[in-house]
């Protein structure tokens, strides 16, 4: 993918995406190290990589991968594509993914039943990870838990539980799973294995940080009593939301946002009811 056709966010999340899938090509076919890969990948495809050392900058995360390194790397793993999109376990679409994709994820986990409410999945799923013991968690586990922190994030941002007799936001509950799965020594050594422990721990730290900062700010201004501010969730202002995105994105965008909420209203409803 060419950098001038992109903005720096979005190059930084194709490189890491790019390491991901250079360092699980490289296990899959034993490679230890990039000039390595190059041998084996000339090997098999009868090309010539390693002399001009073709992806040493994708592994070492400086350059993403181009669409025709991709069909390249087709030639000796027919999932590369899926692989760089969705990430091991889906771990992109939960990092990036819209919130339709977030609920597909949080309602297809392993250990439970998609047909059960929702908010009887993430009870249910949230008490399991934290109740596995060290070392017992998988990547499942932390992809499941960034869906649910990244979705109780946008759509229940100011909802309390009570904790200890203390209220904490459910956001905060959420970002504290993450942290038990980033921590586990078993989901260390697979990102780490990955390349992209580092850059994944990173990007999420600048999302839970923007999040605390805006709450924080929120908070002051709902002290200080500003007129016409409301941190409450009004029901009624969310059936307006689809005009209001339509109104605030280009037509793509409106129609896109316009799909997500229609695809996610019922366990919208779901969400809210319970935390009523």
């Amino acid at each position: 993918m060419d950098k001038q056709k992109m903005t720096l966010k979005e190059y930084q999340r194709s490189c890491i995406c790019t390491v991901s899938v250079m360092h699980q090509l490289a296990i899959s076919i034993g490679a230890k190290n990039p000039h390595h890969f190059a041998r084996i990948f000339d090997e098999m495809t009868g090309e010539d990589t390693q002399s001009s050392g073709l992806w040493r900058n994708n592994f070492n995360g400086e350059r993403p991968l181009s669409n025709k390194q991709l069909k390249r790397l087709f030639c000796i793993d027919n999932k590369v594509k899926k692989l760089y999109i969705e990430g091991p376990c889906k771990l992109w679409m939960a990092m990036w993914g819209n919130p339709s994709e977030l609920i597909s994820i949080i309602r297809g986990y392993s250990k439970c039943f998609s047909q059960m409410p929702l908010y009887a999945i993430t009870k249910e799923v949230s008490r399991s990870i934290r109740e596995s013991g060290e070392g017992n968690k998988t990547l499942e586990d932390l992809v499941w838990s960034i869906c649910h922190y990244r979705f109780t994030k946008e759509i229940q941002p100011l909802a309390l539980v009570d904790v200890d007799r203390y209220p904490v936001t459910q956001a905060s509950c959420a970002w504290n799973l993450v942290e038990i799965c980033l921590h586990d020594k078993f989901i260390m050594k697979e990102l780490n294995a990955l390349g992209v422990r580092g850059g994944i721990a990173e990007e999420l730290v600048r999302i839970e940080s923007e999040r605390t900062c805006k709450l924080s700010m929120e908070q002051r201004l709902t002290d200080l009593n500003i007129p016409g501010f409301s941190v409450e969730f009004s029901w009624e202002e969310a059936e307006h939301l689809e005009a209001f995105v339509e109104d605030a994105l280009s037509d793509d965008d409106a129609i896109d946002s316009a799909y997500g909420i229609a695809d996610m209203d019922e366990d919208l409803k779901e969400v809210i009811a319970f935390s009523c």
